[in-house]
């Protein structure tokens, strides 16, 4: 019986880690072994006539985490006593795969053992007494659970009955080898049509791919199963019945957005269900409009030219707003006299044929009582009432069935413009608010035909993606530089973000769609049209997929700005922004003030602080936190002026208000007002500059944050009190008015003279605000919406219809070059 177990093979399929994980195990040829409970045939589920026990089977866990040091080497967490304490117990599930069997081909078996330490790590060892007599594929998953910082760990490989079979693992989502390998073996489980191809040793076999297609570490997990598979055989398409008689349907409506105010971008998604090429221009879109005279009433509007491939979606969008920008994937329609397509509650979609004049395809919802041209393109009752809300859409099932009735509809509350309609739930959850369905987090889905599974995101984490395109330069600020992105990655890790980079292939680390993010040079950028600037919308029509405007926040690392010397600008709240470094050099040092590391460390930290500076923006903060009162020497956050190139001082410092007298300082025209100067910013040699400021730019203690709002009260300037410094725990004193010491009590002084909100005052209540715990994500609530007037205000969140619509805050920060010493 022994030949009928060498053909197994385990596939990462389930098992919890608790909070503390498993450890890693050494190379000691003894480790200590936990054996579970026998599970004996007959209370092994999938148990069969036939079934008999075997030699015991261990299986023993050894996690290699991506430090590559075991983890009782991580001297961050104490290990040893925590596991002391409180042993963590592992969940396993055995998965076996009966890829002979065609009814009920996959059964399982769970056990719980405990980790115990062993050697350099800790060890967590299965022993099980029984397994099916079949010729199987069987599979065994460890998910979930941290461990030194890394966390949800599998693996995967060949399963031999009666032996040890040793099962290295490792951190999920660090597309090595192991990781690798045990995607494909948790997607061919998924895949009803592949999985009937495969038998025998399957971890062998991925192996032999890997080899042979050259797949390595850092692969992405689609390329690695397309290299395993070979070409993914597909079933044949049920035919569907052809909705305009005597043609092929070659063009398809897939998708139409709600809507909930008259000048609302109303958009269509459209399909090519052809072998060939389409161009739009070919076809006309009729629906409702409002007329000149403010009547409702059926118009016909022309599409302009866009080709289409085959199998590939477009949107088809009502061009209510001048910087709503054709792109590579959608086209925008506005009838001559400035109408636009109108649906509300009721109405209808119909896009016609040029050439002959009849319905390509129709869709009638409410109490639409127009009729298609072609009178077969619709039987039966229309599709019920829109709702009326953004962010919604009625969609055809992912498989496109038409039958040219209201059974081909649903309402989804995930849109899903320029892709496929994957969402299989139409109403499922955010359980994390980050604007990404729960069900697209999971491993095997995608969203809007992206895997955003592969790239990261997961469940009950939030996850915010940012894609970064950069002006083709030699100039060092317009090259993102992978220390700056992991700094901002690190500081949102410590509040529970995740966030995910996508630089294409200048930054293997953070390249998620493989493709160049390098963008044409220009030499000024703005928002919207200005005279001798590029719009940055121009940039992401042209060059941001359409599919990621869902969930992607766009960043451009552009050149300058006309007019300022501000490093950035952003929509508040948004989903776009810029950095402009390029007039910044970050190699002059030829006056003997900067070593070359020092300004490759600014470098970093400029672009660090930039990037997260205007992100915050995006995320709804201002320059004060909740309001836009700037210069608030108490409020610590990267987003005020006086910390935003500076970065965040120490509050316990002696030196803790050195930024504020630096900026005095600078606000004098650069002259020795008083003796805060000379006391805080006086250099060895004689000279006077903002490197003595402590955890300055150009040192590698530089620190950037977002307020978590600890200060113990306002500073009120009505009543300033010197030795309360910054009003933080442990604040060391601030000579506000300069005079040489900390002991005043200071009546009506203004200590935020550079305000740019317009409440230029001494009378102020400068208040410190949480950053952490007001950030909104900008994607996740789609109907927070309202009008002022005729025009909209945006403080709304995300719905594709106001893509590009979001107003941009005066960031008009003082640039670097003018904050360096003169």
């Amino acid at each position: 019986m022994k030949r009928f177990f060498t053909a197994y093979s385990v596939v990462l399929l389930a098992c919890i880690l608790s909070l503390y994980g498993c450890g890693s195990y050494d190379s000691s040829p003894n480790p200590v072994a936990i054996t579970s409970p026998g599970i004996s045939a007959a209370s092994s589920p999938g148990a069969s006539a036939g079934a008999s026990p075997v030699a015991t089977t261990r299986v023993i866990f050894r996690i290699l985490p991506a430090s590559g040091k075991s983890a009782r080497e991580d001297t961050s967490a104490p290990l040893d006593s925590i596991l002391a304490a409180n042993p963590p117990t592992v969940d396993f599930t055995l998965r076996i795969i009966n890829t002979g069997v065609a009814t009920s081909p996959v059964t399982t078996q769970k056990l719980s053992v405990t980790a115990v330490a062993s050697g350099a790590g800790y060890a967590a060892v299965a022993t099980f007494s029984y397994i099916p007599v079949r010729t199987v594929i069987g599979g065994i998953q460890i998910w979930g659970g941290t461990l030194g910082g890394s966390s949800q760990f599998r693996g995967a490989m060949d399963l031999a009955a009666g032996q040890d079979n040793v099962l290295n693992l490792d951190s999920s989502g660090s597309r090595s080898l192991i990781d690798l390998k045990a995607e494909c073996l948790e997607r061919l489980v998924a895949d009803s049509v592949n999985f009937s191809r495969f038998t025998g040793s399957l971890s062998a076999q991925i192996d032999t791919a890997f080899a042979k297609n050259g797949i390595v570490s850092g692969s992405s997990y689609a390329n690695a199963y397309t290299a395993f598979v070979g070409p993914v055989v597909t079933p044949t398409p049920t035919p569907t019945p052809t909705p305009t008689p005597g043609s092929a349907q070659e063009l398809i409506i897939s998708e139409v957005s709600t809507s909930k105010y008259s000048n609302d971008a109303r958009w269509v998604e459209v399909y090519n269900n052809s072998a060939g090429n389409i161009d739009l221009s070919n076809y006309s879109l009729k629906t409702k409009t409002f007329n000149s005279s403010n009547n409702y009433v059926d118009m016909t509007f022309t599409i302009p030219a866009l080709t289409v491939a085959p199998g590939a979606y477009a949107v088809i969008r009502g061009k209510t707003f001048s910087t709503l920008m054709d792109g590579p994937r959608i086209v925008h329609i506005l009838g001559s006299s400035g109408e636009y397509p109108y649906w509300y509650i009721d109405g209808y979609v119909e896009l016609l044929r040029k050439s002959d004049g009849q319905t390509v395809d129709y869709v009638s919802f409410g109490n639409n009582t127009t009729k298609p041209v072609t009178a077969a393109a619709w039987s039966g009752a229309n599709v019920a009432a829109m709702p009326t809300v953004n962010g919604k859409s009625i969609v055809r099932t992912r498989s496109l069935t038409d039958t040219n009735t209201a059974s081909d509809w649903t309402l989804h509350s995930w849109p899903t413009p320029g892709g496929p309609n994957d969402v299989a739930n139409p109403n499922d959850t955010d359980t994390d608010g980050d604007g990404i369905p729960d069900g697209c987090e999971v491993a095997g889905t995608t969203y809007i035909g992206l895997p955003m599974y592969d790239w990261g995101a997961r469940p009950n984490q939030k996850d915010a993606f940012i894609h970064i395109d950069y002006m083709n330069s030699a100039s060092l600020g317009l090259i993102p530089r992978v220390e700056a992105l992991d700094k901002v990655v690190q500081i949102f890790a410590t509040k529970s973000w995740t966030i995910h980079f996508d630089v294409g292939t200048l930054i293997a680390k953070y390249n998620l769609d493989g493709k160049s993010h390098q963008v044409p040079f220009a030499q000024y950028m703005a928002f919207g049209s200005q005279t001798g600037a590029t719009d940055i919308y121009s940039y992401k029509s042209q060059y941001l997929d359409l599919a990621k405007r869902q969930i992607f926040h766009y960043c451009v690392y552009a050149n300058q700005q006309s007019g300022t010397g501000s490093t950035g600008r952003g929509e508040s709240p948004g989903n776009d922004f810029f950095l402009t470094l390029g007039g910044i050099d970050f190699t002059d040092t030829s006056q003997g003030y900067f070593t070359q590391t020092e300004l490759t460390t600014y470098l970093i930290n400029e672009q660090a602080s930039t990037l997260m500076h205007e992100f915050g923006h995006n995320l709804g903060l201002d320059h004060g936190g909740g309001e836009a009162r700037n210069y608030k020497p108490n409020y610590l956050s990267i987003m005020n002026y006086l910390y935003t190139s500076y970065g965040i001082p120490t509050p316990s410092d002696s030196r803790a208000g050195d930024r504020y007298y630096f900026q005095r300082w600078s606000e004098s025209g650069y002259s020795l007002i008083s003796s805060w100067f000379l006391n805080h910013i006086k250099l060895p040699d004689g000279s006077y500059g903002s490197k003595t400021i402590h955890n300055n730019p150009w040192s590698s203690t530089f620190v950037m944050d977002y307020s978590s709002g600890q200060a113990l009260g306002a500073l009120v300037e009505t009543n300033l009190v010197e030795a309360d410094g910054l009003k933080y725990p442990n604040s060391a004193p601030v000579d506000w008015n300069g005079n040489g010491n900390t002991t005043d009590t200071l009546a009506n002084y203004d200590i935020n003279p550079s305000d740019d909100s317009g409440k230029n005052t001494s009378s102020d209540t400068l208040s410190d605000y949480n950053d952490w715990q007001n950030i909104s994500i900008f994607f996740a609530n789609r109907t927070n919406e309202f009008l002022s007037g005729s025009k909209r205000i945006s403080t709304r969140q995300f719905s594709f219809q106001n893509d590009d619509r979001e107003p941009v805050p005066d960031c008009n920060r003082l640039s670097a070059r003018q904050l360096m010493p003169r």
